[in-house]
């Protein structure tokens, strides 16, 4: 019989005033606990992202993927969630390409177009614009994902990838087996964010 519930764990690294830790003593207390979620067999980790906040909420979910990756084995490893208008969409399809060699396929992306004032104003990116570059950089990720070469004409991105221009399939040493996941919410809607995200998978890593 298949698992219908599946329990993951989402953490912050929030490391607020009075805490006592500094912040690599933090790092390495929730490194610690997340080893023994994967040693117990839970389903997913989750990590956050904002950026600008005094207790250090995690601003590089991709980063501490990595460190996760390292030190686990089987626990699926997500972002809750990537704030997708902050990127650019090429090198996030080879961070995620590397981080799912890295892990062994344990990779996932979640994805956002967040919400805070203050993070848009630092980034210098109008905060109208970012539906629209989410759903851009989710249309360029799953392309680089199935496609050796494709253009793509945005409003925000304009790209030529193949074509002795890269090729993010191959960013990795060797094929890899299948596109991270993709979940979050689009301006479009959550059929147009499904559509975005479906299409043909690679066959291997």
């Amino acid at each position: 019989m298949s698992r219908s519930i599946r329990i993951g764990v989402l953490y912050g690294f929030r490391n607020p005033a009075g805490s006592g830790l500094s912040f690599p003593a933090m790092y390495a207390r929730v490194l610690r606990q997340i080893e023994l979620v994967d040693q117990l067999g839970f389903d997913h980790v989750w990590i956050t992202e904002h950026h600008f906040v005094d207790d250090g909420y995690m601003p590089s979910p991709l980063v501490m993927s990595g460190a996760i990756a390292a030190r686990t084995s089987t626990v699926a490893i997500g972002q809750d969630v990537m704030l997708l208008p902050f990127t650019n969409p090429v090198r996030l399809a080879e961070d995620l390409v590397v981080l799912d060699n890295l892990s062994n396929g344990r990779m996932m992306l979640g994805a956002g177009m967040g919400y805070v004032p203050s993070e848009f104003a630092a980034m210098g990116i109008a905060r109208s614009e970012r539906a629209q570059r989410m759903d851009e950089t989710l249309e360029i990720v799953r392309r680089a994902f199935t496609e050796d070469e494709f253009d793509f004409h945005g409003t925000h991105f304009q790209l030529r990838m193949g074509r002795g221009h890269g090729r993010t399939r191959r960013a990795a040493s060797g094929p890899f087996r299948r596109a991270p996941a993709a979940a979050g919410r689009s301006s479009s809607g959550p059929r147009s964010l499904a559509d975005r995200a479906r299409g043909p998978r690679p066959r291997r890593l």
